[in-house]
């Protein structure tokens, strides 16, 4: 996409599969310089540990424009990476989870996370927790 683009709504699906995981990269970078984009939907995401997939997010969650975040079956250890990076983005007011489960340390980061965020609305649904994630 031209630089010049104004996108507002973006909701990015990602497949199983390291071709799915490819073209969803491949997309990721080719939208990082686009700083008009205030809600991001990831739907499917396997955040992995070797942060590929959260070093291509975090621009997105840089970006001073962003006001709401929505994650469905979003699972992995990259997620704590993405909590930190919500940290310095004071625009965020909504953030919002569908289906994920965490482990216990990515509740941890949460928490750590919320006290320097200005939400309106944080919205956990059907979220599975390791037994012994919330202190």
């Amino acid at each position: 996409l031209p630089k010049n683009t104004r996108l507002k709504k973006i909701l990015l699906r990602c497949g199983v599969g390291s071709g799915n995981q490819t073209i969803f990269h491949g997309i990721v970078s080719s939208l990082k310089q686009n700083s008009s984009i205030e809600s991001l939907g990831i739907q499917g995401g396997e955040i992995d540990s070797d942060g590929k997939m959260a070093s291509c997010l975090l621009p997105f969650f840089a970006c001073s424009k962003l006001k709401h975040i929505s994650m469905v079956d979003c699972t992995g250890p990259g997620l704590e990476k993405l909590f930190v990076a919500m940290q310095h983005n004071k625009c965020i007011e909504r953030l919002t989870f569908h289906s994920c489960h965490w482990e216990d340390y990515i509740t941890d980061m949460l928490l750590y996370t919320l006290p320097f965020m200005n939400l309106r609305s944080l919205s956990l649904v059907e979220i599975t927790i390791a037994a012994d994630g919330w202190p």
